[in-house]
């Protein structure tokens, strides 16, 4: 009994003692599986993120419509994506591989790929977000965005190159196009601008042309003698041509006077040559200004001819007056006078026109003078005109007018009329007719007729004077035209239309203050434009509110252009301030008191233009 239990207890320790050294082994196994285990677990975790980025590559590479590439050190292809330009040569991308692009496309493109691919792999510098056009053969033109980096190893060494490329034909197209329409818009803009800047110079040179044309115009008008004129006609042509030597002639009695010349024309006996030359040259049957080159060899070989030889252009301007020729400007110009005489033919023609009509007002003054026996026609044509002016004080409602007419001349060209018409309305007008004497007279009497037909129901001073142009354009010839501005009050006195054809404006001197002031308002002159749809776009109209104590000032410019002995114009600025100053508020007191400060200025000058003047003042209901 006491045996088994020994062994019963060595049995125990052995067994004890070989649990615990397996227990410790297959701990220790346990944990190396574990280990192991774990390390798999992160293999199969990288294989199948490997799995995942080669699914994605492959997506990329399939599906993307850019050009996709690898390369090796030799820029041979490594992978391509089917995007890839390649692929209109190859069926599938594998069959690109080991290939470069000397295999795809043209020697040009594929050696510049090649050099950047070089350059990239020895420096390590990637290239990005350029621009490059390619070709192949049987091709259209392609453009594509290309960016090629190095592609290195674990290590970080370069084994080799990729790069991707977009694209993007359709939007260098894009910018072809628009450049296209860039440049041509520019080009537009350009020849648009040198078109504004070359008519901007054609208008400054006929501004200045005009500006001439009423400078001598005015000048012309203001010569008393037949002699003064005479030396501005000449002065005129000669500044407009540049010439050295000219003369002017008249028709005397059925043949060619010359009554002066200037330049190498100017001495002894040169117009006694002038007079000869005329029919030599032909020039008595012009209708139309002319130049001839050869004048030298048509007149004789002596003085004053001999003299001008070095001015090689003639000039003959034939002066016209209801299509009769009244004189002949002829002119011995320099050279450039023919270019000269194209440029400026419209302007020698108008001039042509007024030297014409102020030579034939001065010649008839002159027959005026020298026949006494007209004096008393003339004191007959003077009372009926006077007659047709109206003397009565009308009877507008709210508005206070007086009216002056004094014509500088037996018989005037200016225009003075107020009546009431059809609708109720007053019609009240000034206008100046082009030239004096009787011709302007005459004009006159139809012009108020014209006014006194046409105004039968009219409220609207726009539409009277396109009415009145279009009656009066058969009467009005290409060298006539007449100022005029026309107010028409309404029935109950509380406002009117007011519009003007080249006349002064109208002036307003408000109620109170004594502030002074011009409406402005555009309007062409009756008879420049007798198409009335164009004249009716140069007519601007207002309506002007009546209100109490205003008063009104229109009239003609024989006011401003009175002359004192000093030949200085009255002039418009001396009008305003003189009617800004406390000259009396009813017309009678101003007129009489604009009447006193032309006597004072001119000092008993003689005027050489009508004065007619309407001064109105409105007043309140009841005291008119």
């Amino acid at each position: 009994m006491s045996t088994r239990k020994r062994t019963g207890t060595k049995r125990e320790s052995a067994v004890g003692y070989s649990d615990d050294s397996t227990i410790a082994s297959l701990t220790a196994e346990l944990a190396k599986i574990k280990a192991n285990l774990e390390q798999l677990q992160r293999r199969a975790a990288t294989i199948e993120g490997l799995e995942q980025e080669r699914d994605m590559l492959h997506l990329l590479l399939d599906h993307s419509k850019d050009a996709i590439y690898f390369k090796d050190l030799k820029s041979r292809y490594l992978r391509i994506s089917r995007g890839h330009p390649a692929l209109q040569y190859i069926d599938a991308p594998e069959k690109g591989i080991g290939k470069t692009d000397f295999d795809f496309f043209p020697i040009e493109h594929a050696q510049q790929a090649f050099d950047d691919e070089m350059r990239i792999i020895a420096t390590g510098e990637p290239i990005l977000g350029i621009i490059e056009r390619e070709t192949a053969p049987d091709m259209p033109e392609k453009w594509v965005f290309t960016s090629k980096l190095p592609m290195r190893d674990k290590n970080g060494e370069t084994v080799g190159t990729f790069g991707i490329s977009r694209d993007i034909t359709q939007i260098k197209q894009y910018e072809n196009e628009l450049r296209r329409a860039r440049d041509e818009l520019e080009k537009r803009v350009r020849v648009r601008t040198e078109d504004l800047q070359s008519a901007n110079k054609d208008l400054q040179r006929r501004i200045a042309q005009l500006n001439f044309l009423t400078s001598v115009s005015y000048e012309m008008a203001q010569c008393a003698g037949i002699q003064e004129l005479a030396a501005v006609i000449i002065k005129a042509f000669s500044a407009r041509l540049k010439q050295s030597a000219s003369s002017l002639c008249i028709t005397s009695h059925g043949k060619l006077s010359c009554i002066d010349t200037d330049g190498l024309l100017g001495r002894e006996g040169c117009k006694e040559a002038s007079e000869q030359a005329i029919p030599l040259l032909q020039a008595d049957t012009l209708t139309h200004p002319t130049i001839v080159g050869n004048w030298a060899d048509l007149l004789p070989r002596s003085a004053p001819w001999t003299d001008l030889q070095h001015l090689p252009f003639y000039v003959a301007i034939p002066l016209l007056a209801d299509n009769q020729l009244i004189g002949i400007v002829q002119l011995f110009a320099d050279k450039g006078t023919d270019r000269r005489f194209l440029e400026e033919e419209q302007v020698i023609l108008t001039l042509a026109a007024h030297a014409a009509v102020s030579l034939s007002n001065a010649l008839h003054y002159k027959e005026l003078g020298d026949k006494a026996q007209l004096q008393g026609e003339l004191e007959a044509a003077r009372n009926i005109q006077q007659r047709l002016t109206p003397r009565f004080k009308p009877s507008i409602p709210r508005v206070n007018l007086k009216g002056l007419y004094s014509p500088a001349y037996e018989v005037g060209g200016d225009y003075l009329d107020y009546f009431k018409n059809e609708a109720g309305c007053w019609i009240v007008v000034i206008a100046d007719v082009c030239g004096k004497g009787i011709p302007a007279a005459l004009l006159m009497t139809m012009l108020r007729s014209a006014f006194r037909v046409e105004a039968s129901r009219e409220t609207s001073a726009k539409q009277l004077l396109c009415a009145v142009n279009n009656a009066m354009k058969i009467n009005l010839d290409d060298r006539s035209f007449v100022t005029a501005i026309c107010l028409i009050i309404s029935s109950d006195g509380t406002c009117m239309s007011y519009a003007r054809a080249g006349h002064p404006r109208l002036i307003r001197i408000s109620a109170g203050d004594n502030r002074v002031e011009t409406f402005e308002s555009d309007g062409v002159a009756l008879g420049i434009l007798p198409e009335n749809e164009l004249f009716a776009q140069t007519i601007d109209e207002l309506t002007i509110p009546l209100n109490n104590g205003d008063r009104f000032f229109i009239y003609t410019d024989g006011l401003t252009e009175a002359f004192n002995p000093q030949k200085n114009p009255y002039t418009t600025r001396r009008l305003l301030k003189l009617l800004e100053s406390n000259i009396g508020t009813s017309p009678a007191s101003m007129l009489n008191a604009i009447i006193r400060d032309i006597k004072v200025f001119t000092q008993g000058a003689p005027y050489h233009d009508d004065l007619t003047m309407i001064a109105m003042e409105v007043e309140p209901d009841g005291q008119v």
